[in-house]
């Protein structure tokens, strides 16, 4: 009886022993193939940093996968040389060969792309937090993208007869989530896809334990396997 009880102690650790060092491996894993961002302004909103009290403020945080591919309709880190602070965090809403424009309808701002609704956004003359311009200012930046001369290219008449951006080979369009307070591919064009550090693979929003929410996603990975 003692030795069976005994078996069974040492099966029981072989395996908790086996299951941490499988844990250990995947957190190296993790640690090597993800890097963290703090979020910081609210061009994301209210995708991100929701609950950031003022927009100079670290909110949420982003752990980007460095090596998995992008697509379109995710959320990304890029590296450009537009003149902002650090790395930028936007959504790609248009890839190589697609056809994308924002138009004026009724009481919105919609975007099209490929001729199908992606999103639309109220007209606002001032944002969320109080910055002037709104929706209707970044309306006219992307306007302004459309005559700018070195857009030429790019520039073509969709299936409505409205003018459009087509994206190039290795171009790739950015957005961000709250069009009143985002400075995206609207003012500054393309991102080359070379500029794409990785996919925000996990969100831990603020006031959020960083350990909990990295351990659960670990146990994600493991358990799709």
């Amino acid at each position: 009886m003692k030795a069976k009880l005994k078996d069974l102690v040492d099966l029981v650790l072989t395996l908790l022993l086996v299951a941490l060092g499988f844990f250990c491996l995947f957190s190296l894993c993790f640690k090597i193939s993800y890097s963290a961002y703090g979020v910081v302004g609210y061009s994301m909103y209210p995708t991100l940093n929701k609950n950031a009290e003022n927009s100079d403020e670290i909110g949420d945080i982003v752990y980007v996968n460095n090596f998995k591919d992008f697509d379109v309709g995710d959320i990304v880190v890029i590296k450009t040389n537009w003149p902002v602070r650090g790395d930028i965090i936007k959504r790609i809403v248009a890839g190589p060969n697609d056809i994308l424009t924002i138009k004026e309808e009724n009481d919105n701002y919609v975007l099209y792309v490929n001729n199908v609704e992606v999103e639309k956004q109220k007209i606002t003359y001032v944002s969320q937090h109080g910055l002037t311009g709104g929706t209707y200012e970044y309306f006219k930046s992307f306007n302004s993208l459309l005559a700018n001369p070195q857009m030429a290219d790019n520039v073509v008449i969709d299936k409505s007869g409205d003018l459009a951006l087509k994206c190039g080979k290795n171009q790739y369009f950015l957005m961000g989530d709250n069009w009143g307070e985002t400075t995206d591919s609207v003012t500054h064009g393309f991102v080359l896809k070379n500029q794409v550090i990785g996919k925000v693979e996990l969100v831990v929003k603020q006031n959020e334990s960083r350990f909990n929410a990295v351990i659960k996603h670990i146990a994600k990975i493991i358990f799709k396997y």
